[in-house]
């Protein structure tokens, strides 16, 4: 087994492996190993380390090779590691370790000390760095498993380090696409100036989520030796700037963006020659020294305007954004007659004018009259509850402040330049700079709503505070399309329903539910009266029944459309729930906020049937044990969900007993079926009996074709290669009578040997790695179910092993882990 490794050094990506042979054989006599130099350099090469070609094959036989490894020779690809050592042998990583390599604890009793260490590798490209990693990082989702072919290939794993820039990369992808980079003028280590583009951190979203990465940086990611000093905010900027650049760069090419340049002279034009060397593969910028030094300032003076946030960073503006007060506009008899306990948006509105209309009582407001206040503020960084409010600034005589333990020098200064940086992004606030000590800003609901809808991000992302309304990110801010599905009587054809199919209750998935498209707004429904007489306002706010609403007339319009092309009717549960989950702006003309139900329906969404509808069972009394009270509900709970014709995640802790619910599950619904064939031979010989009293009188009488009894089919549980002795442990030990066949080793058997393995046994047990290698035989069995233990392994839904996994056909599906949000 190999297991590859990378590392950031010299300003690439380089990847190397260790072998588990060579790491049994460095110790294998007891002791250490005496290990050749590595050249002139001093450095004892690595006793494990697969060598350049070794590895290099091991990476194309994972489809990594080509145009993505660099070849710089082998010199270049060589590289120094700092690993913990004991006797002068590395330590075999926790990975290796587990495949019965040594380990710091099977080694010595001595505690492990760092190391340097020759390696090979290969060197990737950095335009090639995000496409490798994504290939090995979906590699690490699975298994080292035996191919299928029996050993042929050599089995690769992969090691946190490549997790771990494979998480860079990810964040690489998502700042290409938001754009966020920019730019950049370097001086180079020969006294000249480079051109790169960047990658954007400074605002505060992105600053946050570069940090958290960069916390868990594991050590083994910053063993590289070079001059960055295995400092691991160096090396992962450095990594993610180069992959970023080489992106850049490729796309610029392939635009032939350095067309718009050819006709110009970069050496007589500093930004031309600054621009060549941003389009092309070459970095160096043609300038002379004069012409560097005023460059390489007003790059400065540029990226500095982007990121600066003020002499204070400890202090920052915040704009704080009121929403108009309706009772200080209203009349003064309306407010009063409000104070009395009456909804004062039903009374009245600014100016003394109602215009609310509406079949049902909802008031829709005008409100393009109405004032909106934006009051400006100074917040401390990191203790937003710490403010200072405007009006008390400019009464401060001190130059600073002392609030909550936190030191604000001139204020005044400060707040006057956080304006003058923040009107940059949003204009309007160039007016209250007119004035000489601003405390807020008046606007209309018209710019009320620019201010929330477009300025309000980029204030954010450039580290401004922002506060608004609650209601604005709450779904009450938007009208919605709401689907209403209404159950009918669960009784109405029980009596015909099986205990066969998980779909046959009257209360599954494919019963029949009346629904119907509603307008709604919130939680209130409106009439289609009141709907479009929405649509005739002009101002894209409105205030409707006391809330604000986000209007869009174009919307409103589609809406109107898309509510009389649907009136609603009958459907299967399945399909209305399908229809309201994957509905969306493009076919309902509103954002849809979800659904209302109502009888069993509701019950079953909602939760309260897995509370109280779900009838109790016994622990089955073939299985050998007794169930706690809380693996009686769960047990319970997994039956009704499948009698519904709905999956179940079983998602508690590790060691509360998921397994022995699934085999419980498994005994209960074969008990089910010995009662369904008893039931059903007894009825077939009564039949008989029947047949022939009526054959002694009628012998041309036809035979009915008798029906099949009852029976369950096997099930495919999936699992880690780790956990594989365990789950035959605990079935051998609470349901001895349940047939298991282990799917996994080089002698498995394939095509038509393995349906006939599969169809004599009630629990066929397999690992990922192997339900991605034999898909295609899996595929062959009608399973009765597909249970997943460590349901988290298909948390990428691009990995192989998950679309095979989710390609696998059955009835009923089951997934356990402890970590269910992955």
């Amino acid at each position: 087994m190999i297991v590859v490794h990378a590392a950031f050094v010299d300003g690439s990506l380089r990847l190397w492996g260790e072998r588990a042979a060579g790491a049994l054989a460095a110790v294998g006599s007891g002791g250490g190993t005496e290990v050749e130099a590595a050249g002139e350099r001093g450095v004892a090469a690595h006793p494990y380390a697969a060598g350049r070609t070794e590895f290099a094959d091991a990476l194309r036989a994972l489809g990594v090779g080509g145009e993505a490894v660099s070849n710089n020779g082998a010199e270049h690809a060589r590289i120094d590691v700092a690993l913990p050592a004991i006797a002068g042998v590395p330590v075999a990583s926790p990975l290796l370790g587990s495949r019965g390599a040594p380990t710091s604890a099977d080694a010595s009793a001595d505690a492990p000390a760092l190391e340097r260490f020759g390696v090979e590798g290969v060197e990737i490209a950095p335009e090639h760095a995000i496409g490798v990693l994504d290939a090995l990082s979906e590699r690490a989702d699975g298994d080292a498993d035996d191919s299928p072919g029996g050993g042929g290939a050599e089995r690769v794993g992969v090691a946190r380090s490549v997790e771990y820039f494979a998480t860079l990369a990810r964040l690489a992808r998502h700042l290409l696409a938001q754009q966020r980079f920019v730019p950049m003028l370097l001086n180079t280590a020969q006294g000249g100036l480079g051109a790169s583009w960047r990658p954007w951190l400074a605002d505060e979203a992105t600053a946050k989520r570069f940090a958290s990465i960069v916390t868990s940086m594991p050590p083994s990611a910053r063993a590289g030796v070079d001059v960055l000093g295995h400092d691991a905010w160096q090396m992962s900027e450095g990594f993610l700037s180069s992959v970023v650049d080489a992106e850049c760069r490729r796309v610029m090419r392939d635009e032939n963006m350095g067309e718009t340049i050819e006709d110009a002279d970069p050496a007589r034009d500093v930004q031309v020659a600054w621009l060549a060397a941003l389009l092309g593969r070459e970095r160096d910028v043609t300038a002379s020294p004069a012409t560097r030094q005023e460059m390489t300032r007003r790059v400065r003076a540029w990226v500095a305007g982007l990121e600066d946030r003020g002499a204070s960073a400890a202090w920052r503006l915040l704009l704080h954004l009121h929403e108009p007060d309706v009772l200080d506009t209203m009349p003064m008899g309306q407010a009063g007659s409000a104070g009395d306990g009456a909804d004062p948006t039903q009374n009245g509105m600014p100016n003394g004018k109602a215009t609310g209309a509406a079949t049902s009582g909802v008031h829709v407001a005008d409100t393009s009259e109405m004032e909106w206040r934006l009051s400006f503020h100074l917040q401390a960084v990191g203790e937003e509850s710490v403010v200072l409010d405007a009006e008390d600034i400019w009464l401060l005589s001190g130059e600073g402040i002392t609030l909550s333990g936190r030191r604000c020098d001139q204020p005044r200064d400060l707040m006057l330049r956080e304006l003058g940086r923040a009107s940059r992004l949003y204009k309007p606030l160039e007016k209250a700079l007119d004035d000489a000590e601003p405390t807020s800003l008046s606007l209309s609901t018209r710019k009320a709503y620019d201010f929330l809808r477009e300025a309000r991000p980029l204030l954010g992302e450039q580290g401004f505070g922002v506060k608004i309304p609650d209601w604005w990110d709450s779904p009450l801010a938007r009208l919605g399309a709401r689907l209403r599905i209404d159950g009918d009587d669960p009784t109405e054809g029980a009596e015909n329903a099986g205990s066969g199919s998980p779909a046959s209750s009257s209360v599954g998935l494919t019963a029949l539910v009346n629904y119907k498209w509603e307008i709604s707004l919130g939680d209130t429904t409106l009439s289609l009266h009141e709907f479009e007489q929405l649509a005739s306002k002009r101002s894209p706010l409105v205030l409707v029944a006391g809330r604000w609403v986000e209007i869009r007339p174009e919307d409103v319009r589609a809406a109107i459309k898309f509510i009389g092309e649907n009136p609603g009717g009958k459907l299967r549960l399945v399909d209305a729930l399908r229809l309201a989950y994957s509905s969306d702006l493009k076919t309902t003309g509103l954002p849809v906020v979800g659904l209302d139900a109502k009888g069993w329906v509701s019950a079953l969404i909602s939760g309260d049937a897995q509370a109280e509808g779900v009838p109790s069972l016994d622990t089955p009394g073939t299985f050998i044990g007794t169930l706690r009270p809380y693996q009686r509900r769960g047990l319970a709970w997994m039956s009704f969900m499948e009698r519904c014709g709905l999956g179940v995640c079983l998602a508690d802790d590790m060691g509360l007993g998921k397994t022995i619910q699934l085999l419980a599950l498994m005994m209960h619904e074969r008990e089910e079926a010995a009662v369904a064939r008893a039931e059903h031979e007894a009825s077939n010989t009564q039949d008989v009996a029947s047949d022939q009293d009526a054959g002694a009188h009628d012998t041309s009488a036809a035979q009915p074709p008798r029906s099949s009894p009852p029976s369950v089919g096997p099930t495919l549980l999936v699992v880690p290669m780790s956990v594989v002795g365990n789950w035959m442990h605990e079935t051998k030990r609470f349901c001895p009578t349940l047939r298991v066949h282990v799917h996994h080793g080089v002698d498995r058997p394939v095509g038509d040997a393995f349906l006939d393995q599969a169809g004599a046994a009630d629990l066929v047990i397999t690992t990922y790695a192997l339900a991605h290698r034999d898909r295609e035989t899996l595929e062959r069995v009608p399973w009765h179910r597909v249970v997943l233990d460590e349901a988290q392994y298909i948390k990428n839904p691009q990995a192989k092993q998950t679309q095979a996994v989710r390609s696998l056909a059955a009835d009923r599906r089951i997934a356990l882990t402890g970590t269910p949000v992955e």
